[in-house]
């Protein structure tokens, strides 16, 4: 190696510079005129130094140290090292694993400036520009400065991605003009006149990619420590459903083990086909006493994979929101956890079993929103569910104390879920190299997002395309729709058919290839949402929200199993992916369209699910009106052109599965973890952050405000009319009431409209006016606002030392 490195050195000439220099090899000061090639060979051969040079830099008066790099692995060792010397250092990194761009770098330079470090700011930053001030004081006006580029500035990452202009700056660098020529899509010979718009277009084309790559996530499972020990302690239910034999052998397992390890279990059998509230209530109410613990639920396994079933709506699902519903009618704060089997794939070799399971695990996520305190979580089994699994696994985590809510058990461990940001994966193709061919199918084809596909489809050379939905020709603006895409050149059929329907859709197929079609593309973008609390549902209505999505899916997945497809697309939505309120079916059908797309994956097939979030002016947001409630909860909607171009970016990568979304972590992840902390998040650094900063807001200040301390003589009726006052004050301005006489002192908040949103923004101000630290969930703890008024004054009360 010494003499092929002196080889490939030999034309560098190291220089003198005057920046002081510190070497590991040296472990001392080294005049960079020596940095040749023996020096290299001695940096791979010769032991590391990094002690004495960071000794070294220390004696010469270094109180800064700044670990430039990809990721600070060596910070920990600089902070041990000047430890032990003594003194006031400072010691940060730079650039993180996954977080690398220039936002980064400025956040760590930040992070040495409040340490005392000399920062030029002017290198760094622009100039800032003068804003007018509101001339009013109580208008409650915005006034921000606007972005050159509102819809990028709104949506871009705060950082780029590295490599977004590495492929530009590298040709440049090496003068590399056909290199560069290709970057911008131009000639090598091109004239500046011409050269000028293709940089501007290579500009937006980069900006637009970078916003994208913000919006798209991914789903993976982290392995989870090994647990051992018992469930909380207690007595257990274990619910199964009735003939199943599969679940009756895992219940009885679960039960021997509960009781072995000195808990009571008793096993119920529930005809999961045929739910029924009132009788599960009396039965629940029956068997529960003074130690019930929780509920272990098995009722999801009632349903038999796809491979086997055919073609039909889980009734497991149904049957778990049923149970939910009964343990809510008891009265009895039990926790319930729901049990699958093979509804997950944890990755490569572990691909989704039974996406009919992955229902259950869509409907969960929304249970867990709305009912946290009688949820306990999901938790998947493998199809060999050995027991082992259930022994060692199982019963340590049912004890709920380790705050994971979504688990898969497999043979080596337990892995939990986690939400992340995507890196473009699977078999990545050249931008622009999918190009729509033959006849494309695209279910829901006549509503907002379909029509968007649709167009684009048309523009990129799809010769056919067909738009499925119920009403078919009837459907608004089809012939306006039809005039479009005809223009952009392609031929266009406009179907009438409930794709639920086997003989409809089978028809409608039939009918394409006796004309001679072939079908090449099937975007599955068809379904409709029913907005419901799991309290309020009807055993009757899951199979009127899933059918288009579940039973259409599972069709076109059979009736086309003899034609070869250049991409089966499955559209579905993020209230599968982390859980929607009042969503719980239709997340339920959106999670088995995931689930669905590795299913179908595992076996050879195409198929890529897109989770969507919400687009602007299309889809349910415009349908249901919803777009400016999303946009307080942190949901803010995707310009179509954007959300099209992440879909073929998903198309051309083969991606299997991918979120897309455009979220504000600041308002959304504080929100979505008022109730219960969610570990899915926790590897999104900008939720992780958000939460952070809202557990700890005022942890420095002071113990209590103005008011607080004003209360601490004060005698109880006292208290408690100036706390009322104040309580009503809040809810009269979060809920924008002229007046605090506006809302009634007994009037249930949920009543009086609070949500999520405006439940964090009661809890902070009167955090702020108190200087209590009360809970995330307070507000619908205490429904009403002197219930509500009431516990402040009790928290209060505590602060006051005794006479």
């Amino acid at each position: 190696m010494e003499g092929r490195l002196r080889v490939e050195l030999a034309g560098v000439r190291p220089r003198s510079c005057g920046v002081a220099f510190y070497s590991s090899v040296t472990g001392g000061w080294l005049d960079t005129g020596g940095l040749d090639a023996d020096y290299w060979y001695r940096n791979l051969r010769q032991t590391v130094l990094f002690s004495d040079a960071v000794g070294a830099a220390v004696g010469a008066g270094g109180v800064a140290f700044v670990e430039v790099s990809a990721h600070p692995v060596l910070v920990p060792a600089l902070q041990e090292i000047v430890d032990g010397v003594g003194g006031e250092f400072v010691v940060v990194g730079s650039l993180r694993r996954g977080d690398g761009g220039v936002d980064r770098l400025v956040r760590s330079a930040a992070e040495a400036f409040v340490c005392g470090v000399e920062v030029d700011w002017g290198r760094v930053l622009p100039a800032g520009r003068v804003v007018g001030l509101p001339t009013y004081p109580f208008q409650h006006q915005r006034y921000w400065a606007s972005a050159t580029n509102p819809r990028v500035a709104d949506a871009a990452p705060r950082s780029r991605p590295a490599d977004v202009a590495e492929e530009f700056w590298g040709a440049v660098e090496r003068g590399d003009a056909d290199a560069l020529g290709v970057a911008l899509g131009v000639g090598a010979d091109t004239p500046l006149r011409e050269l000028v718009p293709a940089l501007s277009a290579w500009r937006r084309r980069r900006d637009q990619e970078a916003v994208i790559d913000r919006w798209c996530y991914q789903v993976t499972w982290r392995a989870l420590p090994s647990r051992q020990g018992r469930a909380a302690p207690g007595r257990w239910m274990v619910v199964v459903p009735k003939g199943v034999a599969t679940a009756q052998q895992i219940a009885d397992r679960i039960a021997d083990v509960l009781t072995g390890g000195g808990d009571r279990a008793r096993v119920l059998e529930l005809d999961a086909a045929a739910p029924d509230r009132p009788g599960w209530t009396m039965l629940l109410s029956s068997c529960i006493d003074g130690d019930t613990t929780g509920v272990v639920s098995l009722l999801a396994m009632n349903d038999e994979g796809v491979a086997g079933a055919g073609v039909r709506v889980g009734v497991g699902v149904m049957a778990t929101a049923v149970l939910m519903q009964a343990v809510l009618d008891t009265g009895r704060a039990l926790r319930v956890w729901a049990l699958t089997q093979g509804a997950v794939g944890t990755g490569v070799g572990d691909p989704v079993q039974d996406p009919i399971q992955a229902q259950t695990w869509g409907a969960g996520r929304a249970m867990a929103l709305e009912l946290p305190s009688l949820w306990g979580g999901l938790i998947d089994l493998p199809m060999d569910a050995t027991d082992r699994v259930i022994t060692h696994d199982l019963a340590a985590l049912l004890d709920g104390n380790h705050g994971e809510d979504q688990i898969a058990l497999r043979s080596d461990g337990a892995y939990g879920r986690r939400l992340v940001r995507a890196r473009r994966s699977g078999t990545a193709g050249e931008p622009g190299a999918w190009r729509p061919s033959g006849t494309v199918l695209i279910t829901g084809g006549t509503g907002g997002l379909g029509a968007h596909v649709a167009r684009w489809l048309a523009a990129h050379g799809a010769e056919h395309l067909v738009l499925v939905s119920r009403r078919g020709p009837d459907a608004a603006g089809v012939d306006r729709l039809t005039a479009e895409l005809e223009q952009l050149g392609a031929r266009v059929t406009i179907a009438g058919c409930d794709i639920a329907d086997r003989t409809a859709l089978a028809g409608l197929l039939t009918g394409l290839r006796t004309s001679g079609e072939v079908i090449r593309t099937v975007v599955h973008a068809a379904g409709v949402a029913s907005y419901n609390l799991v309290k309020d549902l009807d055993p009757g209505e899951h199979t009127q929200v899933m059918a288009a999505k579940v039973e259409g899916a599972v069709l076109l997945d059979e009736l086309l199993a003899d034609t070869p497809l250049d991409a089966f697309v499955l559209f579905s939505s993020n209230a599968g992916v982390w859980g929607s309120a009042t969503l719980s079916l239709y997340a339920a059908g959106n999670a088995f369209l995931d689930g669905f797309a590795e299913w179908r994956r595992a076996r050879g097939r195409p198929a890529t699910s897109v989770a969507w979030g919400a687009w602007a002016g299309a889809g349910m947001v415009e349908e249901t009106g919803t777009g400016e409630l999303l946009q307080r909860q942190g949901v803010r909607e995707m310009d179509p052109d954007l959300a099209i171009a992440a879909l073929v970016r998903a198309i051309e990568h083969d991606e299997q599965f991918l979120a897309v979304a455009d979220i504000d972590w600041e308002s959304f992840a504080p929100i979505f973890t008022t109730h219960r902390q969610s570990p899915l998040l926790g590897e999104i650094e900008d939720a992780r952050e958000a939460i952070e900063s809202l557990l700890t807001a005022g942890a420095a200040g002071k113990e209590t405000t103005e008011f607080g301390d004003g209360l601490r003589s004060s005698d109880p009726e006292e208290l408690f009319r100036a706390v009322s006052g104040l309580v009503r004050e809040s809810v009269a301005a979060v809920l924008g009431f002229g007046s605090p006489d506006g809302p009634e002192a007994e009037r249930n908040f949920r009543e009086l409209g609070f949500d999520s949103l405006t439940a964090v923004q009661l809890r902070n101000r009167l955090n702020t006016a108190t200087g209590l630290r009360l809970p995330a969930g307070v507000v619908f703890d205490h429904s009403n606002a002197a219930a509500l008024a009431r516990f402040v004054c009790a928290a209060l009360a505590e602060r006051v030392p005794a006479p």
